[in-house]
């Protein structure tokens, strides 16, 4: 009878021993499905930022896709395309971003900028409106929209559409959330998109991490899972030691994290929705004998280095998700923020010239990709993986 017994009991946990792992192996697929950068992957994530009503928009499509881009950025103007309350979404050109994406296996960021003057009030962004925008969104573009950024530049009058505040921030924050959260495999909410305030136009700005903590003090650990930040203006080499005050440098993000896990935000994610290599040429100096054509070599090298050594320093971060070159395309009009000359797309004498730095960079994809297939679905495997920057650096390093 005990021998019964005991043959009865060995049977149950044998059973629940594989119970466990059939769940194990069933989580580790899901885990392996979810698109780089996102919470539920411990992939990093690397895209860019394209103009969709820019110049070279198809080549710049290809350009990405053949360079195994996980993500491309899309800044929605609502203004621009949306301007009174009884006129039509103007979704020209957003729509041929949005279908390329679903074909070729590549995600939307899409960010959400410039809210009309109906759609607001003087707090900001109205947020049952904003709301409704987003669920228009998700209705038309399920496949193709996984993560939407809320109003980027959301610390400054410029960004926020009225003087930053952070209270209005997390009401907006939590209508948009309720509407997702209805949704089956709706996209991840960005928040913020803090941008440095060093060289601020407006005294009505707020300061990034001023910002950040006063949305902490309004229960933001809660219900933010990813907090993003916007580089415009970056100086110095990758490894440059960030400071909270003076130029910025590339690992700003580090005094973010920070705030973050001094507010219990331990789990909580950082996305670079935006960031180039530094204006001009360290090298200038060293180039002053060289022709035309080999000093736009030297430049374009020495930009390609400052990004694969970029890339190399935010992969190994395990809290840094993606990162989004901030221009893959040029503007359709000359003096817009995003400079031709920092773009991986330009037009040089009618030629399309294509930055080696975005070669570059797929080389870098093609290897961890193939890391990945050759690894487990073993999530320590994965998070070793992004640690192994001796052979990534090489492999990339031009």
């Amino acid at each position: 009878m005990q021998n019964s017994n005991r043959r009865s009991i060995r049977l149950v946990q044998i059973s629940l021993c594989l119970l466990c792992q059939l769940a194990f192996l069933t989580a580790a697929t899901l885990h392996t499905y979810a698109k780089n950068g996102l919470p539920q992957s411990e992939n990093f994530g690397f895209g860019a930022r394209i103009d969709p009503w820019g110049k070279q928009v198809d080549i710049a499509l290809e350009a990405a896709s053949a360079n195994a881009l996980h993500w491309i950025g899309v800044d929605f103007d609502w203004s621009r395309h949306w301007p009174e309350s009884n006129s039509t979404l103007d979704l020209t050109g957003i729509d041929h971003v949005m279908r390329f994406a679903v074909q070729h296996d590549m995600a939307i960021l899409l960010s959400i900028t410039n809210a009309p003057t109906w759609a607001k009030s003087t707090a900001g962004p109205d947020p049952e409106i904003t709301a409704g925008l987003v669920t228009q969104f998700m209705r038309l573009y399920p496949k193709a929209v996984k993560a939407i950024e809320l109003f980027p530049a959301a610390n400054t009058e410029a960004g926020w559409g009225a003087p930053p505040d952070p209270g209005a921030y997390i009401r907006l924050f939590q209508a948009t959330s309720a509407v997702i959260h209805d949704a089956d495999n709706g996209p991840v909410l960005i928040a913020a998109g803090l941008v440095p305030v060093s060289s601020s136009i407006s005294r009505l700005d707020i300061d990034d991490l001023e910002f950040l903590q006063q949305l902490y003090d309004e229960g933001a650990a809660e219900i933010m899972p990813v907090i993003s930040v916007r580089f415009t203006e970056l100086s110095g080499d990758p490894l440059a030691f960030p400071r909270e005050d003076g130029d910025t440098t590339l690992r700003r993000y580090e005094l973010v994290r920070n705030q973050m896990l001094r507010n219990r935000h331990n789990g909580g994610h950082i996305w670079v929705t935006g960031f180039s290599w530094p204006a001009g040429d360290p090298n200038k100096h060293a180039r002053a004998l060289l022709d035309a054509q080999s000093e736009r070599e030297s430049m374009e090298n020495n930009q390609s280095h400052w990004l694969s050594h970029a890339l190399q320093i935010m992969k190994s971060q395990l809290y840094l998700g993606a990162a989004f070159h901030d221009c893959l395309n040029p503007p359709a009009v000359t003096g817009q923020p995003s400079s031709a000359q920092g773009c991986l797309i330009s037009t040089d004498e009618g030629k399309t010239h294509i930055h080696p730095a975005l070669t570059s960079v797929g080389y870098m994809n093609a290897l961890a990709e193939k890391q990945q297939s050759l690894g487990s679905n073993s999530g320590l495997e994965n998070a070793a993986n992004r640690f192994d920057l001796i052979s990534f650096w090489k492999a990339i390093s031009p």
